[in-house]
């Protein structure tokens, strides 16, 4: 009977929103009146009812919508017995934003403004904190406080104007207010507000870092308006009446968040964002899509075979891909290889054999990155299209590539590292035996983690950025604790779940930068995400990082928890690998992280062993995708990180020097 009603709904049983909408503001000669903003909060409550088992739904509207009221249903989310964790949150705003600019004589980067929500009794010269807008801190710090009591399924919707000026027209209203320039003084803002972690450097701090605890799903940039129009017989957002629109649709289902951003049309008005280190997630679910494979848009009347890759994730025409009609390495789902014949934004026309009708496509590796020695029996069952996954499997040592070798411990087995070129003797256990798509996923991953450990596709000759480690201290960056790290020469991290650490990159270039910061771990060739833009519809990108600007990653905003190190059991040593990818163009390199492959359940805010990832916060972020369809240039530093006991330490939080009997991989 409880299976029953859970299919009896679209996206599962419970559900916890909290819906503002804002029509009618207290001071109606500073904040014009909107039209829209109350239907689309009762549109948005009626799909949570048609689309959830047993909602639980709280309504603030107009009047009841004041800035302690928003801030206090946030946090009541947080203890409330309804929601268990990892049910699914939404928080939705519709209503004005604006941004607040530093003032002049704080002699701050114009550009540096501070983004927030419109609450009914904002007020341009609050007195003792009454009056004032939720700036966008205030609700990065209650999203961050839920998410440490519910985990991180929570998605914010802002249907709101991020813009610092906006008008009214009769057909379109804008959501969006005037904020004076002398705002920051009448709210009693200080410099330091403009600059998290308080650093007021020359070197301007980006006013963006992805979040790891939500879903950020905005109406537009920060530069542009969000609209509102008459959709039947009232106004309503144009972002949200096309989101809720597309999500009625069976399709979304098993769409993910930034698949569903992109799949919305609304480059004539504005340009729709999504933000969030798990924008590849399944939408209302803590689910991923097997991300070895990449879907194929179903063939339409003659037009050309559409992958779900494109010029920013790196692909380039002539680029190759095996051909499935399942996501699953078997023979029986593959049916044969196709190549990238042009770039289309975030699409690839994709060349496939007539009749194969494929639906998912996994990325060739033409050269094989490992070679792993296996007994003779587990070559039998595998398929030829294997070598083409970036494996070399052999039965003695082969000295061409790094070799590990499989070795059977009854019904487990685990791979020893023979010609290692860092101090990790062996991986985890697997279980043993496994099925044939099994076995495959196994060794596709390991020769992922390799090919994009060591393979830069068309490097940039110049470094135009810097990366630091920083040592934290209440989630503060310790004085002079700054450390650069040099591209391919290790760094000794204190490994006993403390101290905590954050990551500092600087674009040191005239031209603006984006990045995308993975850390590869070794025992359990996992990719995790640190940083990626995030994902709009279109437009003219806006880079991750302006001239001379840096940007904080675990550190610098509200709800960040910095990173640590821990070590296995008995191990004497870890290693990890920081990857920067970066680029003048627009990237987007979250495809290429993998979960722990050893463990396959586990907790995302906290890796039990090697980096253990705190949570990272965001103020609302700035880029959008790349409009063209040129091939993209990448470049790639490799940072070593080897993690040791206190005892081997000497007293140090970090260390810089080549130990020994270690070499760098091969970049």
């Amino acid at each position: 009977m409880e299976q029953d009603i859970a299919n009896s709904k679209r996206f599962g049983l419970k559900i916890h929103a909290l819906l503002i909408g804002i029509d009618k503001y207290k001071d109606p000669n500073n904040v014009t009146t909107l039209a829209g903003c109350v239907n689309d909060c009762n549109d948005v409550k009626a799909w949570v009812d048609e689309s959830f088992t047993f909602p639980h739904t709280m309504l603030l509207q107009n009047h009841e919508a004041t800035r302690d009221a928003i801030i206090k249903q946030i946090g009541d989310i947080a203890t409330s017995k309804y929601i268990d964790r990892g049910h699914p949150i939404l928080i939705y705003f519709a209503g004005h934003g604006a941004q607040v600019e530093p003032l002049k004589e704080w002699e701050l980067p114009s550009e540096r403004k501070i983004q927030m929500c419109i609450p009914y009794d904002f007020s341009l010269k609050p007195i003792d904190g009454k009056g004032m807008g939720i700036l966008d801190r205030d609700l990065s710090e209650a999203i961050a406080k839920v998410a440490k009591k519910k985990g991180d399924n929570i998605v914010v919707i802002l249907d709101s104007c991020h813009s610092a000026s906006g008008t009214r027209g009769e057909a379109e209203a804008t959501r969006a207010i005037k904020i004076p320039s002398d705002y920051a003084k009448s709210a009693s803002l200080k410099k330091e507000d403009f600059s998290p972690s308080g650093d007021t450097m020359n070197c301007s701090r980006a006013s963006s870092t992805t979040p790891t605890n939500h879903i950020l799903l905005s109406a537009c940039r920060e530069d542009e308006w969000a609209k509102e129009k008459v959709f039947g017989k009232g106004k309503r957002g144009i972002f949200t009446q096309h989101l809720f629109t597309k999500l009625r649709e069976a399709e979304t289902e098993s769409m993910t968040y930034g698949e569903l951003i992109l799949s919305l049309p609304l480059a004539e008005y504005q340009h729709p964002h999504c933000d969030a280190i798990d924008k590849d997630r399944i939408v209302f679910s803590l689910n991923h899509k097997r991300r070895e494979f990449h879907s194929i848009d179903p063939p339409n009347q003659g037009n050309p075979r559409y992958l779900q890759l494109g010029a920013p994730h790196g692909v380039q025409k002539s680029d190759c891909f095996l051909l499935f009609k399942e996501d699953k390495f078997s023979s029986e789902s593959c049916v044969g290889e196709g190549s990238v014949v042009d770039l289309k934004g975030f699409k690839s026309v994709l060349q496939v054999p007539q009749k194969s009708d494929p639906a998912f496509a996994v990325r060739t590796i033409q050269s094989p990155s490992i070679s792993i020695i296996v007994p003779e029996e587990v070559l039998e069952p595998l398929p030829p299209w294997f070598l083409k996954l970036g494996v070399k499997l052999v039965t003695k040592a082969d000295q061409t590539h790094e070799v590990l070798k499989l070795v059977k411990d009854e019904n487990r087995v685990k791979f020893e590292f023979l010609n290692a070129e860092h101090s990790v003797a062996e991986t985890h256990l697997h279980s043993w035996p496994l099925e044939k798509d099994s076995l495959v996923r196994l060794f596709h991953q390991m020769g992922h983690f390799y090919h994009h450990l060591r393979h830069t596709p068309s490097p940039i000759l110049s470094i135009p950025v810097q990366v630091s480690i920083v040592l934290l201290k209440d989630m503060e960056p310790i004085d002079n604790s700054d450390t650069i790290l040099s591209p391919s020469i290790p760094v000794k991290v204190l490994a006993d779940g403390e101290p905590r650490y954050g990551f500092k990159v600087t674009n040191t270039s005239n031209k603006g930068i984006f990045f995308s910061l993975f850390y590869f771990g070794l025992r359990q060739f996992n990719i995790d995400a640190l940083y990626n833009p995030p994902t709009v519809t279109s437009g003219v990108p806006t880079a991750c990082l302006a001239p001379n600007e840096f940007k904080t990653i675990g550190y610098g905003n509200p709800g960040d928890e910095g990173f640590c190190f821990s070590l296995e059991g008995s191990a004497e040593s870890d290693v990890g690998y920081l990857r920067l990818f970066f680029s003048y163009q627009y990237l987007d390199f979250l495809h290429i992280r993998r979960s722990n492959l050893f463990h396959e359940e586990r907790e995302l805010s906290v890796s039990g062993r090697g980096l253990g990832k705190g949570r990272m916060s965001r103020n609302l972020p700035q880029q959008s995708i790349v409009s063209d369809s040129t091939a993209l240039t990448t470049g790639a530093l490799t940072f070593p990180i080897v993690q040791l006991p206190k005892s081997r330490m000497g007293g140090h939080w970090v260390c810089i020097h080549q130990p020994e009997g270690f070499l760098p991989p091969s970049v």
